[in-house]
């Protein structure tokens, strides 16, 4: 089951592989998948995966909510 910042990905990503999320967001695929397998994304991957989209502040907010951090 997804959690919530899953899902906050792949709706920015828009349907997007995670090897092609990991990819574009500069994130080595080994780093991307642990952190998805495990839940570990930080604020900062949340930041960093909603630039790489062109997603806006208040993207980057939601994401950081998601990953259980403050914006």
């Amino acid at each position: 089951m997804k959690n919530s910042f899953e899902e906050w990905v792949q709706e920015i990503a828009e349907g997007a592989s995670n090897r092609e999320i990991a990819m574009k967001a500069g994130i080595p695929m080994t780093t991307f998948h642990r952190k998805w397998t495990k839940s570990e994304f930080t604020a900062e991957d949340a930041v960093t995966i909603a630039r790489a989209y062109g997603r806006n502040r208040s993207t980057c907010r939601a994401g950081n909510a998601y990953a259980g951090r403050s914006p």
